[in-house]
């Protein structure tokens, strides 16, 4: 017989807190005083739980240890577009807010995955349990992330992320990649070539599992037809214009291009075939999905914290905020869609 789930009537948030550390850091780049990143920092996550109305809370950070990641992308190396050297500022602020996170908040260290993978684990886990779950991030690569509450804590904004929207943005970002993270996705398939495949998806009302057999075929299809047809018109071009110059031709006739073109072949050399097609899709999916669930974390290494319960702040008047906010929080579910 399966176990009940126990309610708990409280509401959770889920902190990514990566971000604050470069937004405190920078904020105090030039005041260098340990006391006031600590005061800052304690204010700042003070104000992600009253705003979320979240008297539980866990929070992760990035640290030591080997990204899976860095291993699957053999295509371009992962976050290999962004610079190797931080700033003075960030090597002075970071060790000292981790400390203060990790020892005084009890947020969590992710070794060998990220805090994305760690939210969403948790996400998967307590979204039955607790009366609303909320994930605190700047970060849209999070809205994979279905049936959950999002609170940007950059632009103070609270949004609903429903099943479908999750899907649409994950299959849309399976196609055009992430170049924040240097993931290219689909090779040459930008938001426009990701449109008509992922409203086919949506319209058919596709599971998660059908949703990336049709997107695996649309790989294959664009490197093996759309690729190869633009390929050839873009060679076929400048074999054309060669061959004006070569022969002193200032206008081809249609007699004169038949007869240029019996020498011209289509290079294919730096397509993808269908194998290779498949192969992309494999490891993109590998660095674009988040890891949600605790079994795939421990292959990892990584084991999730208990739920914190915070018992500093007058709750009895967050409550009455929360109620005072609901309404807006319910007419912004879905005003970030069009972003995606």
């Amino acid at each position: 017989m399966k176990k009940e789930i126990e309610k708990v009537d409280e509401n959770l948030v889920l902190i990514d807190a990566d971000s604050i550390i470069y937004i405190i850091g920078s904020e105090l780049a030039e005041m260098q005083l340990e006391p006031l990143g600590i005061m800052k920092l304690d204010e700042f996550l003070s104000d992600i739980l009253i705003t979320t109305g979240s008297k539980h809370y866990q929070g992760f950070f990035g640290g030591p240890g080997h990204n899976f990641r860095k291993n699957v992308a053999t295509t371009k190396v992962y976050k290999g577009n962004r610079p190797t050297e931080k700033p003075d500022w960030f090597t002075f602020w970071s060790p000292i807010l981790k400390k203060r996170m990790e020892e005084h908040w009890n947020f969590q260290v992710c070794a060998n995955i990220e805090a994305d993978d760690a939210c969403a684990i948790a996400a998967n886990k307590y979204r039955d349990i607790y009366n609303k779950v909320t994930i605190a991030s700047p970060d849209k690569d999070l809205y994979q992330i279905p049936d959950v509450w999002f609170y940007d804590y950059t632009k103070r904004t609270t949004l609903f992320c429903p099943e479908t929207v999750a899907l649409e943005k994950f299959c849309t970002q399976m196609i055009v990649g992430d170049s924040t993270d240097n993931i290219p996705g689909c090779f040459g398939a930008g938001p426009g070539a990701a449109k008509l495949p992922v409203a086919e998806i949506m319209e058919k009302g596709l599971g998660f599992d059908e949703a990336m057999a049709y997107i695996k075929e649309f790989y294959v299809k664009w490197n093996t037809v759309t690729l190869r047809a633009k390929q050839a018109k873009k060679q076929e071009k400048a074999f054309l214009d060669q061959y004006k110059i070569d022969n002193d031709i200032s206008r081809l006739t249609k007699d004169i291009k038949s007869t240029a073109l019996k020498n011209f072949v289509v290079d294919t050399s730096m397509l993808l075939d269908t194998i290779e097609s498949k192969k992309l899709f494999k490891e993109q999916y590998q660095l674009i999905k988040l890891i949600d669930n605790e079994a795939e974390g421990n292959k990892h290494k990584f084991k999730l914290g208990g739920v914190i319960e915070n018992t500093t702040i007058d709750w009895d008047s967050i409550d009455i905020f929360e109620l005072e906010n609901e309404e807006l929080e319910e007419e912004q579910d879905f005003d970030f869609i069009d972003d995606l």
